[in-house]
């Protein structure tokens, strides 16, 4: 690192320039080179510029929070912040970067920050005056040392102690220790089967670990299984052909959780879809002692799914039965499959492989009720309020969702971002268009031409597909970072402008073939690079990438990250040209709550069939008349849970 980019930078709200400006002579005072701009309000190109390129050079961010950043809605630090943020994206996980500065009784519960600031420790300065432990944390984190050393720095306690936690673990109530199980929600907290089985995975070599792992498969071995692709029955078989691959899938995914049983992949079982082979050939060619085959048969808001179990070695049936469900339903009867077929087998369940089987619908309604708990103790929590409302959202509650945003908004009557979602909520449910744009034409002139107002203008022109407009926004302030650089090329893609759009991109396809190599366990990066090969045109890369980033973070796993990673897949199958592939994994994604980007579950990160519609994501799949009927599919349309 040079002298030049050990750089601190200070970003902080104008009312707070007193305590920066301290804090700014302290660090000068122990040799550290500080960039800190005195007058938050002057303006122009240059010295916009000046900002972004020291943010994008500085060794070490230092953002100022307090009770005067909490109180302003918009401001230019918000902006700084969030470039900050976008920064971090391209570094290594864990390089310290950002090192939050709390003035005041400001708690990070309630703090209105990025996310990525909630990952990194924080430090408070008592009486807002800068103390020796601060300096001395700056100096080590800018430091010369050796990689290690300085990621280790960042776990390095400082007195007076750091305030903050890990995201995954905020403290969304304090004080509100009865309702332990609101942490176990957070994050992961959207309904898939979750990380028990990673942890599982990653456990010390115990015995009873030792027995979950599997040999390779033996056609003599008594547990042993492959579920068959489901045939689907359906009058309609088009619009029905995803729901009987998505119950298809999650059958493998219910029986793989079962530790004493062995399970063919999907991948595995997909080739013998219409084969002529007899179910004894299929055995012993999967090396497996049993064949799960059923079909699924769907008329309007009902659903019948058979399936029968047969001995391979033999071909005698072991078990069959039938379940007829209303739509509503449909994960019950995967749970009940997966437990009746252990119970033939004779697998003993423990508690924790049954509770990995149970169904999404307790666990959402589990979450939701300990959100609701969480809010009631602690009301003038905003951040355990905006999160409840974020997941009514996710699972298509829209009603309930616009009550909780309208509560938040009394609270926060002036904040952009809190209206600008209320009024958004209107098209996720519906795709009308009249509240956003009465939100848009409301907005008093120094709002709407804020940094903010402009970004806010500039996502819904993206969501619901105005990309003239978002091309016309981008002129006045350009999208900042790699998410920004990708949103804009999709969007001059979309209007065949591909020349431009790949000049959009900017040099982030090489910084980010670079962060893959120096770190190839970054899923997000492995992610967002797949995405811009594909709109490069550079297909095998594009997939190479996109299939990395669910390898190394499936859903299985992480079910709000899992599921960017598919549908970051998905992006790249339907630009490089398989649409089938891009619209069974979107079909799949409807099924799940879904956002669409790291951007943190909030509603603009929501994905319906009304952003499916417009947002130009979804431009190479539309007019195909499967795409059209994943649309319009009623149960696409209906609450999740």
């Amino acid at each position: 690192m040079t002298d030049a980019t050990k750089a601190v930078f200070i970003s902080y709200a104008r009312e707070d320039t007193a305590t920066a400006q301290r804090i700014a002579e302290a660090l000068r005072s122990q040799g550290v080179e500080v960039w800190f701009d005195q007058n938050e309000l002057r303006g122009g190109e240059a010295w916009d510029a000046k900002i972004r390129r020291q943010i994008k050079e500085c060794a070490l961010f230092l953002p100022v929070v307090s009770a005067n950043t909490q109180g302003r809605a918009e401001g230019y630090f918000r902006l700084e912040w969030e470039l900050a943020e976008e920064r971090t994206h391209l570094m290594i996980r864990g390089t310290p970067f950002i090192l939050p500065i709390v003035i005041d009784d400001t708690t990070e519960a309630h703090a209105l920050v990025p996310d990525r600031f909630r990952e990194v420790q924080w430090m408070r300065l008592p009486d807002a005056l800068p103390t020796p432990q601060l300096i001395e944390q700056v100096k080590r984190l800018v430091a010369p040392a050796p990689r290690q050393a300085a990621l280790a720095a960042r776990h390095v306690s400082a007195d007076p102690p750091v305030v903050g936690r890990a995201l995954r673990a905020r403290p969304w109530a304090m004080g509100v220790a009865v309702v332990g199980g609101l942490l176990l929600v957070v994050a992961g907290v959207f309904f898939n089967r979750r990380n028990e089985m990673a942890a599982r995975r990653s456990a010390p070599p115990t015995s009873e670990n030792s027995a979950a792992a599997k040999p390779p498969l033996d056609f003599a071995s008594a547990k042993s299984i492959a579920v068959l692709p489901f045939t689907n029955m359906s009058d309609d078989k088009e619009a029905s052909a995803f729901f009987a691959d998505g119950m298809h899938e999650d059958i493998l995914t219910d029986l793989s959780n079962i530790r004493e049983l062995r399970v063919t992949s999907r991948t595995t079982a997909e080739q013998y879809r219409g084969t002529k082979k007899t179910l004894r050939q299929i055995g012993q060619e999967l090396g497996v002692a049993y064949v799960l085959e059923g079909s699924v048969r769907r008329a309007g808001g009902k659903v019948r799914v058979t399936a029968q179990l047969i001995d391979a070695r033999t071909d005698e049936h072991v078990w069959a039965n039938k379940y007829d469900r209303d739509l509503s339903d449909i994960f019950s009867i995967q749970s009940e499959l997966a437990q009746a077929i252990a119970g033939e087998l004779k697998l003993a369940l423990s508690p924790q492989e049954k509770s990995l089987i149970e169904r999404r619908q307790g666990r959402w309604t589990e979450s939701l009720g300990s959100f609701r708990m969480a809010v009631q103790l602690d009301p003038g929590n905003l951040r355990t309020a905006f999160d409840l409302a974020s997941l009514l959202a996710a699972g298509r509650r829209f009603d309930e969702t616009q009550a909780q945003q309208r509560r938040i908004v009394e609270r926060l009557p002036d904040d952009l971002d809190t209206n600008f979602e209320l009024a958004y909520l209107s098209f996720l449910a519906t795709g009308a268009t009249r509240e956003m744009e009465d939100f848009v034409v409301r907005l008093p002139a120094h709002q709407a031409n804020s940094d903010r107002g402009i970004a806010l203008r500039k996502r819904w022109a993206l969501l619901h597909g105005d990309v003239a407009e978002v091309v016309r926004l981008d002129r006045i302030e350009h999208y900042p970072g790699v998410t920004g650089a990708l949103a804009m090329a999709v969007g001059l893609a979309t209007q065949g402008d591909v020349a431009t759009a790949r000049a959009r991109l900017e040099n982030y396809p090489v910084t980010l073939r670079s962060a893959v190599e120096r770190e190839p366990n970054s899923h997000s990066s492995w992610a967002i690079l797949g995405q811009m090969e594909a709109l490069l045109g550079h297909k095998d890369d594009a997939l190479r990438c996109a299939r990395k980033a669910m390898e190394l973070l499936p859903e299985s796993r992480d079910a709000v990250q899992g599921a960017r990673y598919r549908a970051a897949l998905a992006f790249v199958e339907a630009w490089t040209g398989d649409k089938d592939a891009a619209i069974a994994n979107y079909a799949r994604l409807l099924r799940i709550p879904y956002f669409s980007s790291a951007g943190g579950l909030n509603f603009s990160t929501l994905t319906t069939v009304h952003v499916m519609k417009h947002d130009p994501r979804y431009a190479p799949l539309r007019g195909d008349p499967r795409f059209e009927a994943l649309l319009n599919d009623p149960k696409n349309h209906a609450p999740l849970f």
